[in-house]
């Protein structure tokens, strides 16, 4: 990635350093290479799913440390992994991009250790993000920087991408003509060793000024190409968000033309270069205080937006992938846009409908057609602040000349609708906006003197989905001397999704005699609701905000000894809902509340020879125990002296760190059996981690052993403490009953609670 700058620092830099030069209007070279465009476009789905046309919105991280502290300071939630991807994403990212070295030395960023790690890994996808990492690669040492690949991958990474810029060119000493042949070798190699994992590169995106850069050969192995378009460091193009993506959209045709019967023999097989023609998934900079001061925090909503609208986008079917470099430096109110911006194409969400006006249809009149930049020139110097390289105007009419654009409603709903104008000395104050919506039409008159340059509401109105509404801009404004401009038209659902998400991972705990806490991992829309009784008639039924960012609520005033049902439903304000399946649970006896005994390392049984450690802080108590890959022999045995007999939930604790082991082998020796759990030692340290819940006797009996029998050489399986949680009554199982004259002997084999009573009559 680029180098950090300061305000008052800025200079024009390799990739996007201004020289001017004459216009070049670049054209696709006949249907041939439209069919190539297309073919290229069709990327295979990758490992995870993953689709390289169609990877939505991403971030980039730097320093983890940076991040991990509230991102900058700029989002007090965010104090750690977990808390940093559950609110990526909140904000709708779908994979985030971790530096993991720099040429063939892993980066350990401000740790004592690599950044990149398989407990980041485990914890970005335990909330539902993809991981990639990437490597600032030099070319320098080849077989190094596969090494580096495989640990990216072997730690459980969803890709990698080469971070390749000026350090692959010609001027290099360590690389002079050597690059292409190197970045073969370097990218083959990787494809090689991993045949089905997402691979992409991310060059400058002036192609031009980069002439030895081996941009056929990092394309050709690679899913796809994100070009760093970081308009911060173009002064010459008036820093234009519009004008940066046009120029890079520019480039990339004129070497797209380039590969067209383009081929080589390399190694004895024939390459055809067009099959370097890859999904381009743009980046920008997103830079908030101190480093926003010449650049409007809305730049990163109109990146978002024209990537959707580009009519000169070069990947066939428009940019369906962004990302941002970096999420710590983002401001809060680029934050705001990067949530409120979609990108790609997925269940359960509705996207912003963006159209330049190019794709308006003229009706009668004048309408002329100004065109204010292509290819990093500008055209007069009055309208820098388009929508996209051009508008449309008109002088006044009666009314009966107007532009229409026609969107395409996927989602039927009601959608707040938006105009872009650009400056202009002779604008109307009263611009004619003919809404023609879901049951009527409405005018609403654009004062097109003012908020050039960005987003104006219109109004809300309701669509039905397909193209039977439009909007029409019309030329009967009253000023005799002034324009009505026509530029960008957004629609944004109004109404949310219209399928909210599934319910995922819900989870029970400190189960009373009148309550319980209810816990999942999926953030809800406002409008959800959790149902609850004893059948599945579900008597009662609670809504609070708290379930959409709390993710957990505890029911209260529940009855003793119930049998008890609930569920689900997200529900945004439209009528279609997603229901979770039917959970149940048991309350306890009256009076009665979950008591918990806890056994440390200290008072464990130890079996062969473990080390004791006290380094870590989040461990329980003053120390813990540990040991490397063994046969199972070695063992601590965590026995409980429980006070009566009953259902317990059994939790482990240990302390994180990178070399843990990601099966720590628990064997839970219960009333009546015994199961063994491999607990993923690689997240959730510091805190009690549910194993399951199972029946113990009172006493001594039962127990918990951590053996050392590991899967993963060179890891470690922490031994620190274990908790025993009472949550419901012994279950009685066969029970048996002998009569006599006068009495009877029942019998079971459960042991039941001290509390227990024996009930019987005629009835």
């Amino acid at each position: 990635m680029y180098p950090m700058f300061f305000p008052g620092t800025l200079k024009a830099r390799w990739a996007f350093g201004f020289k001017p030069s004459s216009l070049v209007l670049a054209l696709m070279a006949g249907a041939l290479l439209i069919q190539l465009l297309t073919l290229s476009a069709s990327a295979v789905i990758r490992d995870g799913g993953i689709d390289p046309a169609n990877l939505g919105k991403g971030e980039w991280i730097y320093f983890m440390s940076s991040t991990t502290n509230q991102l900058g300071g700029n989002v007090a939630s965010v104090t750690n992994e977990v808390s940093l991807m559950k609110y990526f994403k909140s904000q709708g990212i779908r994979y985030v991009i971790v530096k993991a070295a720099s040429g063939n030395q892993l980066f350990n960023g401000s740790y004592s250790f690599p950044q990149f790690t398989s407990n980041l890994c485990n914890i970005a996808h335990a909330e539902g993000v993809l991981i990639f990492g990437y490597n600032r690669s030099d070319g320098i040492d080849v077989p190094g920087e596969i090494a580096i690949s495989d640990y990216v991958f072997k730690r459980g990474a969803d890709g990698f991408i080469w971070d390749a810029e000026a350090e692959w060119e010609s001027s290099r000493p360590a690389i002079g003509t050597n690059g292409p042949a190197l970045a073969w070798q370097l990218c083959s190699t990787v494809r090689s060793n991993w045949p089905n994992k997402f691979l992409a590169h991310a060059p400058f995106p002036i192609i031009s000024f980069h002439n030895s850069f081996p941009y056929k050969e990092f394309g050709y192995w690679s899913d796809a190409v994100m070009p760093q378009i970081y308009h911060l460091s173009t002064a010459g193009l008036k820093q234009s968000v519009s004008a940066t993506i046009n120029w890079t959209d520019v480039n990339y045709q004129n070497w797209y033309n380039t590969l067209v019967n383009s081929n080589s023999l390399v190694s004895g097989k024939r390459i055809y270069w067009t099959n370097a023609i890859k999904p381009i998934v743009p980046i920008q900079d997103v830079y908030g205080p101190l480093f926003s001061g010449p650049t409007p925090d809305k730049d990163v909503q109109e990146f978002m937006d024209y990537c959707i609208a580009d009519p000169h986008a070069v990947t066939p079917g428009g940019y369906k992938g962004v990302n941002f470099f970096r999420c710590d430096l983002h401001g809060t109110a680029q934050w705001s846009y990067i949530k409120n911006c979609t990108s790609g194409d997925f269940p359960g969400i509705v996207n912003n409908i963006v159209l330049d006006d190019n794709r308006a249809a003229v009706f009668g009149g004048s309408w002329a057609s100004q065109r204010t930049f292509y290819n990093a020139t500008f055209f007069g110097t009055t309208e820098t602040n388009t929508f996209g390289t051009n508008y449309l105007y008109t002088g006044r009419g009666i009314g009966s000349n107007y532009v229409q654009f026609t969107p395409n409603v996927i989602t039927a709903g009601d959608y707040d609708i938006y105009e872009w104008h650009p400056y202009h000395t002779n604008a109307s104050a009263s611009v004619p906006y003919v809404i023609n919506y879901n049951g009527g039409s409405a005018t609403v008159n654009a004062n097109q003197q003012v908020n050039s340059g960005t987003w104006n509401l219109l109004g809300r109105f309701n669509f039905v989905a397909g193209t039977t509404g439009n909007i029409r801009v019309t030329d009967g404004f009253p000023e005799a001397t002034k324009v009505a401009m026509v530029d960008g038209l957004k629609l944004v659902s109004a109404t949310g999704p219209a399928v909210p998400p599934g319910i995922s991972s819900v989870t029970l705990s400190n189960i009373t005699y009148n309550s319980v806490i209810v816990a999942w991992k999926t953030d809800l829309p406002a409008n959800s609701i959790i149902d609850y009784g004893p059948s599945t008639n579900y008597t009662f039924s609670l809504t609070n905000a708290s379930l959409v960012a709390g993710h957990s609520v505890t029911l209260t005033g529940l009855n003793p000894l119930t049998f008890y049902h609930f569920r689900i439903r997200a529900k945004s304000s439209s009528p279609v809902i997603s229901i979770s399946e039917d959970f149940h649970f048991t309350t306890l006896p009256p009076g009665m509340v979950p008591f918990a005994t806890i056994v440390d390392n200290t008072n464990a049984t130890v079996t062969g020879t473990w080390s004791t450690g006290t380094g870590a802080s989040d461990k329980f108590g003053a120390d813990y125990r540990f040991h490397s890959q063994g046969t199972g022999t070695n063992y601590l045995q965590f026995s409980p002296s429980l006070s009566g007999s009953g259902v317990y939930e059994v939790y482990e604790w240990h302390p994180k760190g990178s070399n843990r082991t990601i099966s720590a082998p628990h064997v839970i020796n219960y009333w009546g059996g015994s199961q063994t759990i491999g607990m993923n030692q690689m997240i959730n340290g510091g805190q009690w981690n549910l194993m399951g819940t199972f029946e113990f006797a009172a006493g001594t009996a039962g127990n918990v052993q951590i053996t050392d029998a590991i899967p993963d050489a060179g890891q470690l399986v922490m031994a620190d403490a274990i908790k025993f949680l009472y949550v419901a009554p012994p279950h009685l199982m066969n029970v048996s009953a002998y009569a006599r004259f006068n009495s009877a002997i029942i019998t079971w084999n459960t042991f039941p609670h001290t509390s227990s009573q024996v009930q019987y009559g005629l009835t």
